[in-house]
């Protein structure tokens, strides 16, 4: 079955990561034009979370997510317009941005690609994107 345009959903979610959790955005689909503001609306609303949200554990208050990962494994078409825009955005609001996409995928081969391999951090697994910071 041939993906069609607009086709995409998004889901955020908090990840426990050393020193502090993690939001992590997933996208699965068709991610295009069509419906690449909702991509970076859901980013906004990460960047939102992360500097208005606290986490307490036994060592105190802490801010949430040292980063944003964007989770893109899921993805099946990514635009190149829409991963150029993404390549402008290094960080969201301060917050690192962290892209997950796996080898030879529709993102990864966007970002060979259009040479912006050097834009952001990309990750091929979702658990060295999240403990990034505990290295």
């Amino acid at each position: 079955m041939t993906p069609s345009a607009g086709e995409a959903s998004f889901r955020l979610r908090t990840v426990y990561g050393a020193p502090r959790p993690v939001l992590v955005l997933t996208a699965t689909g068709v991610v295009d034009r069509t419906n690449d503001v909702d991509l970076f609306d859901q980013l906004d609303r990460a960047a939102t979370i992360a500097a208005s949200s606290l986490h307490t554990d036994d060592h105190g208050w802490h801010t949430v997510a040292g980063a944003i990962v964007l989770d893109l494994r899921g993805v099946i078409l990514f635009s190149s317009r829409t991963i150029r825009v993404l390549s402008r955005r290094r960080d969201v609001r301060g917050r690192p941005l962290r892209v997950v996409a796996a080898d030879h995928s529709a993102v990864a081969l966007q970002i060979e690609v259009l040479h912006l391999d050097g834009c952001f951090a990309r990750y091929t697994d979702i658990a060295d994107a999240v403990l990034a910071d505990a290295a």
